[in-house]
């Protein structure tokens, strides 16, 4: 139900009962000039009948300040227009086309946003600190769930946060319900549906598994084929959060099934290969939520790969080192590591690390100097009485020493394998700590690999 991220070509989505289409096209502005060498088009919404064809509602909109990011139409013909790129609004549109409130999407540190020239109406902002603010726009819909809720006579549009919060808006009313005004049925409604509907995505991936996981292989670039696949590939994303975040039990089945799941690779974070320029590791996102809500639910996983490290320096058809997965005797094993090791020994020991948590994320943990670069591998048990614990390999490597790369010595990931002692990371030590709210809080944002 989102729309691209450059305004560049038309898209429309079509209500869950299939009667109503809503569409954003883009038209050339009459008043160009045939010698602009880049035309602007102008954005038009309009809102159609799919059996007739016949047009319930246009409306043109600016493109300066109207940028496209996602379209929801309802059954009975309730739209939201999700627009603007640095300064996100939802704008709520009554079946008869009137524009009847909008809200404004800010980060809850940032300036207040000013509602949009020539707008009228009612204007509301909501904020929230999760919200992602960068050059390339402000997020906050990723991995989001929404839809339309009709409780009685009473019609709403709500959005529940890839972080767990809801934004319910009251469209008869024209307003954003607050948390604790929220009507009682409509509170007793949200969690136990969502849950409802992420078990409902578990059964459907159970069935089918195999067609997903051969369009996952298959996969041109980061979408999947044919769209009903991709669709549940995102679904099986939100579905596992849903799971993670309010601790489905009756989830544990599906989980235990699907912990060998092969989802997508992505090269290291982000950061990673932008900093260093190498493919030098690549995490299995899938895998990773399947893990964090295997442990949400009380279940303690196999230990199935997550991050695969490159044997080499980059390349998208680079091998992987071989290293021992559902390693039975881990928490032994991480008895075992010493000092004077090198990373490539702790990997053939314990296999691979759970996360993999960079100088930024540790904060007060690690020295703060100019001298050294630190990472953390992380490797997540689950004790006999239940606490979670992880136990925590800190690495050190000197930023003073120029380093020569062995190619017949295997890379890791940021810290490499090098040939000159001074320069090949140092194992500082190994710690076993029980898992505070805050570590629970940063595991599960997707920040970290």
């Amino acid at each position: 139900m989102s729309g691209p991220l450059f305004n560049t070509q038309s898209f429309f989505v079509t209500s869950e009962n299939g009667k109503l289409r809503l569409r954003m096209d883009l038209v050339k502005k009459a008043d160009a000039s045939s010698s602009d060498a880049l035309p602007r088009k102008q954005p038009v919404f309009s809102l159609e009948e799919v059996l007739t064809g016949r047009m319930l509602w246009t409306r043109e909109a600016d493109w300066r300040v109207d940028f496209t990011k996602g379209l929801f139409i309802s059954d009975e013909g309730w739209s939201v227009l999700h627009l603007g790129r640095d300064c996100p609004r939802l704008h709520v549109i009554s079946p008869d086309g009137d524009e009847v409130f909008m809200v404004g999407i800010r980060h809850a540190l940032s300036f207040r946003p000013e509602r949009p020239p020539l707008r009228k109406g009612v204007w509301e902002v909501w904020a929230d600190e999760h919200v992602r603010v960068t050059t390339a726009g402000t997020f906050w819909t990723m991995n989001a769930r929404t839809r339309f809720v009709n409780v009685g006579s009473e019609r709403f549009f709500v959005c529940r946060t890839a972080w767990g919060r809801y934004l319910v808006l009251d469209l008869s009313a024209a307003r954003v319900v607050k948390e604790e005004e929220a009507l009682p049925a409509l509170s007793a409604l949200l969690r136990p549906s969502d849950q409802k509907w992420a078990l409902g995505v578990l059964d459907q991936v159970a069935l089918l598994r195999v067609e997903l996981e051969t369009a996952i292989e298959n996969r041109d670039g980061i979408v999947l084929s044919p769209p009903e696949m991709d669709r549940l590939y995102d679904d099986l994303e939100i579905a596992l959060q849903i799971i993670r975040q309010d601790r489905v039990r009756e989830a544990a089945e599906h989980l235990i099934a699907l912990q060998d799941f092969q989802g997508p690779l992505y090269e290291g974070s982000i950061r990673v290969a932008q900093v260093r320029k190498y493919d030098e590791f690549q995490c299995d996102q899938v895998r990773k939520w399947i893990h964090l809500a295997m442990l949400a639910v009380g279940l303690k996983s196999k230990g199935h790969a997550i991050n695969y490290f490159s044997q080499s320096e980059g390349g998208r058809g680079s091998l992987f080192l071989e290293l021992p997965d559902c390693v039975p005797n881990r928490m032994q094993m991480l008895e075992t590591l010493k000092p004077d090791m090198k990373p490539h020994e702790v990997l053939r020991r314990t296999g691979a690390p759970d996360a993999i948590l960079e100088s930024w994320y540790l904060g007060d943990s690690i020295p703060s100097d100019d001298e050294f670069d630190y990472e953390r591998w992380d490797f997540d048990e689950l004790g006999a009485d239940g606490v979670l614990v992880s136990w925590r390999v800190l690495w050190r490597k000197s930023l003073r020493e120029p380093a020569r790369i062995s190619n017949a010595r295997p890379s890791s990931h940021s810290f490499r394998f090098m040939t000159a002692d001074k320069c090949s990371p140092e194992l500082v030590s190994v710690t076993r700590l029980e898992w505070t709210e805050a570590y629970r809080r940063m595991r599960e944002e997707d920040h970290p690999m």
